[in-house]
């Protein structure tokens, strides 16, 4: 890689790249939420396709089960405001942050590990019943 005079001193690499600040949000500790939807999700097609189990007409809950390094509250109003990140789903049925039914609530952990969570979480409340939605 060719080096072009700085004129400040030094030389400076021509086409570096510049730190992704996505790069930046994988190393941040990650905690688990769940968002509690609108019972007309279960209309939704790419829902049923989710949730292949779900029997429709029966009274169920349905939720959304996610991770992020951003405070469960202040995740929950990004997707319920349609924020950059919010996820179909969770902005256009959520209704109420349940952090009650989440186990070891506020627990932070590195990314991998919180996925890995979240997906158990989806796990055990599909097998109690529940309709889930997991991004």
């Amino acid at each position: 890689m060719s080096n072009h005079p700085n004129p400040f001193g030094g030389n400076v690499r021509k086409n570096k790249k510049p730190t992704s600040p996505k790069r930046a949000y994988k190393h941040l500790p990650r905690g688990i939420y769940l968002v509690e939807l609108d019972p007309s999700v279960a209309q939704d097609p790419a829902f049923q396709k989710a949730n292949p189990r779900l029997v429709s007409g029966l009274p169920s809950f349905y939720f959304y089960c996610g991770s992020s390094s951003q405070r469960p509250r202040e995740r929950f109003i990004e997707h319920v405001t349609g924020g950059k990140n919010a996820s179909r789903i969770a902005h256009r049925y959520g209704r109420a942050l349940r952090m009650d039914l989440v186990p070891d609530a506020g627990k932070q952990m590195p990314r991998a590990q919180a996925i890995k969570a979240e997906a158990r979480l989806a796990r055990e409340l599909r097998a109690k019943g529940y309709g889930v939605w997991q991004a």
